[in-house]
């Protein structure tokens, strides 16, 4: 791996539930307390940005990847201003952690890692991270299709689909 995976930890979660300190754990990503703690330029997983992560953005993968692990009661737009990141969204997809199994877009920090992965690429990896959790491939199972069409579409392809599977699910 030629990049490093980042999580922003704001210590709001069960620590028995945390998918990132388990990653942490096992070596596989890095906890920090600190956001200048972490390189400017890299990916910023938000789901608040404007733009959805697609296969272009790999080149921005050197700099890192960054999940922002804070409890989704705590989730708003003020928490991601954060002007030294390159801001992506992941499009639709469907979580199997335990916690909020089959609600559409409230993923775990690792589903989000994973998935980041998997579209940028980096499917090997992606199946590592969830490897980790009893219902970790299940997350990769119930998404292939999404994941698959999104890690070989263009930003623009992802947005159709992405509003499309938002109008189906509503």
């Amino acid at each position: 791996m030629n990049f490093r995976i980042y999580v922003y930890h704001a210590n709001e979660c069960n620590p028995m539930k945390c998918t990132a300190k388990k990653l942490e754990k096992f070596g596989l990503v890095s906890l920090k307390k600190r956001i200048k703690e972490i390189p400017p330029r890299s990916i910023l997983l938000n789901p608040y940005a404007k733009e959805v992560l697609s296969p272009e953005d790999v080149r921005y993968l050197k700099r890192g990847i960054v999940a922002f692990d804070c409890s989704w009661n705590k989730v708003h737009k003020a928490r991601f201003k954060l002007g030294r990141f390159i801001h992506r969204r992941l499009p639709f997809l469907v979580p199997a952690n335990p916690t909020n199994f089959g609600h559409p877009r409230e993923l775990s920090t690792a589903e989000a890692l994973s998935a980041s992965l998997y579209i940028l690429g980096y499917k090997e990896v992606a199946s590592e991270l969830m490897s980790k959790f009893k219902w970790g491939i299940t997350f990769l199972t119930m998404n292939e299709e999404l994941l698959e069409e999104y890690s070989r579409s263009t930003k623009e392809e992802i947005e159709k689909i992405d509003m499309e599977m938002e109008r189906i699910k509503s």
